[in-house]
């Protein structure tokens, strides 16, 4: 971030030269050049909310399959399932209910007895579609309508350099200097949830060291990806070390006790220091989803190349306390 531009607000002139100076020298295999700094760049992702085609709940089937758009079925790709309500049939717009989701368990909180559950199957064809059930009390015929989180699935793999170029903010310029990645899939399996569900136990204390925190990380990898597979050995070759103490900070005029984890990395595993930099602030966000209310995590690394320390600030834990 680039601050105290706000003196510019009254230059008449159309155009600003800004200039760089690094305290450090560069590696000897990467050359430096003006077209790789651009200003105004962030990553995008392909995620979007968008309704399913409703659908006629007459109790008669287990289950039903949604369409996002069944004239092109192609085109999406469901993520996530945000809302499902319940019209009566007859009515037409009179709002009857809200279902709940099973997975999720919100339907014990209001002691309510209509829920749904979502699942993915596979036809013959190979194709992934998702299946949604409904249990409920009551049994006339309703209108079911579905908010949903998409994506476009593997087309945007198909675009060129430049092709992303639409925006609706006015004056505004936009385009692609990256072609879009391929969608990562994973298959989900009795092993993997079992794995997951163990991990919902785990605090940040208990993953401080090399091998738990592998383990761990192992069960959010989905290994049977090449890349993922590949970043994660390059992590188990750099991370030599981990250690943690106790530490303790004022927030809002109370103390607060937190831990304070040591990585130790072998930093010519990378190609620069700001890659080890990135990777510190991923697993700084990582440690902190293991850490309770009231309490704290915070990342120094030792990079025993360079002989660099990175720090990084507390990250409040919450997850709250079984």
């Amino acid at each position: 971030r680039i601050n105290g531009l706000d003196i510019l607000n009254n230059c008449q002139g159309k155009t600003i030269n800004i200039e760089f100076k690094f305290s450090k020298p560069f590696p000897a295999n990467c050359i430096f050049r003006k077209e790789l700094l651009s200003l105004s760049m962030t990553p995008i992702i392909n995620i979007f909310t968008k309704s399913a085609e409703p659908l006629i709940n007459n109790h008669k089937k287990d289950s039903y399959r949604i369409f996002v758009d069944r004239s092109q079925p192609k085109a999406y790709e469901i993520i996530q399932t945000l809302q499902v309500k319940a019209h009566n049939s007859e009515g037409g717009k009179r709002l009857l209910k809200n279902y709940k989701s099973f997975e999720r368990f919100e339907f014990l909180k209001d002691n309510q007895k209509d829920f749904y559950s979502v699942n993915t199957k596979k036809n013959s064809k190979g194709e992934v579609f998702s299946e949604i059930s409904f249990f409920s009390s009551y049994i006339m015929d309703e209108t079911i309508s579905i908010d949903l989180l998409c994506s476009n699935g593997d087309l945007p793999s198909k675009l060129k350099i430049g092709d992303i170029n639409t925006c609706d903010l006015k004056g505004v310029d936009t385009k692609n200097v990256e072609i879009p990645s391929e969608t990562r899939r994973c298959s989900v399996d009795g092993n993997l949830l079992w794995k997951l569900v163990s991990v919902l136990s785990f605090s940040y204390q208990t993953i401080l060291s090399k091998k738990a925190f592998f383990g761990v990380l192992e069960s959010y990898s989905f290994l049977d990806n090449q890349s993922n597979w590949k970043i994660y050995k390059l992590l188990q070759e750099s991370i030599i070390d981990i250690q943690s103490k106790s530490t303790y900070l004022i927030d809002e005029n109370i103390t607060k006790k937190g831990t304070l984890a040591i990585f130790s990395i072998k930093d010519s595993k990378f190609y620069t220091l700001g890659e080890v930099y990135l990777l510190g602030l991923i697993i700084s966000k990582f440690l902190a989803s293991f850490a309770s209310i009231n309490s704290f995590c915070e990342l120094k690394i030792r990079c025993l190349d360079s002989k660099e320390i990175l720090h990084y600030p507390a990250s409040f834990g919450k997850k709250a306390l079984i």
